[in-house]
């Protein structure tokens, strides 16, 4: 779930292409990230080391979009949170593998005022490559005396 300051929230995380009933597609693996972890999973390259960051240009991601497409938040405060692969908590029943990572915080301080982050975009620091990404259903206008907002990456991924 991402939720702002303000109380909004809405699911977050990639989805397989072709999700079970009530499972529902709301982030998009671009083709570059999805060929990576094809090679990941046939062990024909190491594992990526990814990053979760938060752009801030009104964009629609879709599979085709790279990283260089996205505007990174600058907003004091701000870092990027790299993923440690031993956090999720992963299970698989039913030809579905489910996978949950703890809740991300962004705690923004004072601004300037009148930036607003469209949703986030995961990169494997490696290669630069753009693994999955969301524009959120509702984006965060960062209030200039700061907020915070924290997302809950879920992952699905469903055998044929």
């Amino acid at each position: 779930m991402v939720r702002s300051a303000a109380g909004r929230s809405h699911p977050a995380g990639p989805a397989a292409p072709f999700p079970r009933p009530g499972v529902a597609r709301v982030a998009v693996f671009q083709n570059q990230g999805l060929l990576e972890k094809v090679k990941e999973y046939l062990a024909v390259q190491a594992v990526a080391a990814l990053t979760v960051k938060l752009y801030v240009n009104d964009f629609t991601p879709d599979n085709t979009s790279l990283s260089g497409q996205f505007q990174e938040c600058t907003l004091p405060g701000y870092a990027t949170i790299g993923l440690t692969p031993a956090n999720w908590t992963i299970s698989a029943t039913g030809g579905m593998a489910t996978a949950t990572y703890p809740t991300l915080t962004w705690n923004f301080t004072n601004n300037a005022g009148g930036v607003t982050v469209y949703g986030y975009y995961v990169i494997d620091t490696k290669t630069g490559t753009c693994h999955f990404s969301e524009r959120f259903a509702t984006p965060f206008a960062v209030p200039a005396a700061g907020g915070a907002l924290t997302l809950q990456l879920n992952f699905y991924d469903q055998g044929l």
